[in-house]
C-alpha cells in the first residue's frame, strides 16, 4: 500500500509540473521563525527583518520546507492517501522543475507503461516512509546565490545524511538538487544521465 502511495505521489508531482520529535539543534534554536512559502503576512514581516542570505535564515528555511512537506507525507501515511500537494512547485528551483518536466516528457514518450525514472522519492530518500523528520541542519557552503545544506533525514528509524543544493531566486532559497550522501545518489545528475539515453 505504501509503495502505491509513493507512486501516486510521484505521479501527482510530475503531473503538476521538521523535526517532528521535538528536538532542536543549536542552529535551529537560534534560527528565526518563518513560514515556508512566505505567503503569510507575518512571514513577510519576519522576512523583511531578516537577511535571507544569513545562515540562520537559510537553516530556518530548510526546516520550514521539510516541516511542511513531511507534515503532508506523515498525514498521508496515516490516512493512506496523498493529497494533491506539490512540494516541487512550492519549494524547488525553476531549473529543478524544468528537469522534472523533461523527465515526464521523456517517460511519456519512451516508457508509457512503466514506472520510468522515479522508482523512489527524493523527498524521503526511499520508496516507503513513516515518522519523517530532519535534524542537525548545517550550512556547509554558501557563495552568493548558491548554497549547500546538509542534515540527517529520519525515515522509519533509518538515518540518511542528505545534502541539498540551494538556489536563491524569486526572493528566497529553493532546492535545486537532492543528494543522498549515505548511498551516493545525486538525483539531478542521475536525471541528466537518464535523459541522454
Amino acid at each position: 500500500m505504501r509503495h502505491s502511495i509513493l507512486i501516486l505521489t510521484v505521479m501527482a508531482i510530475m503531473a503538476s509540473c521538521g523535526n517532528s520529535n521535538g528536538e532542536k539543534t543549536t542552529n535551529e534554536q537560534n534560527a528565526p521563525t518563518t513560514e515556508a512559502t512566505g505567503n503569510d503576512s507575518q512571514a513577510k514581516a519576519t522576512k523583511s527583518k531578516v537577511d535571507p542570505k544569513d545562515e540562520a535564515y537559510l537553516i530556518s528555511r530548510v526546516q520550514a520546507i521539510y516541516d511542511k512537506v513531511f507534515g503532508e507525507y506523515n498525514r498521508a501515511n496515516e490516512n493512506e492517501e496523498m493529497s494533491q500537494f506539490s512540494p516541487d512547485e512550492d519549494f524547488c528551483s525553476k531549473d529543478w522543475n524544468s528537469m522534472l518536466q523533461k523527465i515526464e516528457e521523456y517517460d511519456a514518450a519512451n516508457n508509457p507503461d512503466e514506472i520510468g525514472f522515479f522508482d523512489a522519492d527524493y523527498w524521503v530518500m526511499g520508496q516507503d516512509f513513516a515518522d519523517l523528520s530532519i535534524s542537525d541542519i548545517q550550512v556547509v557552503k554558501q557563495d552568493g546565490d548558491d548554497a549547500e545544506v546538509e542534515f540527517i533525514l529520519h525515515n522509519q528509524g533509518d538515518k540518511i545524511k542528505v545534502k541539498l543544493e540551494m538556489e536563491f531566486e524569486r526572493g528566497d532559497w529553493y532546492i535545486d538538487n537532492f543528494i543522498d550522501l549515505k548511498y551516493d545518489l545525486n538525483w539531478k545528475e542521475d536525471m541528466k544521465e537518464y535523459l541522454k539515453q
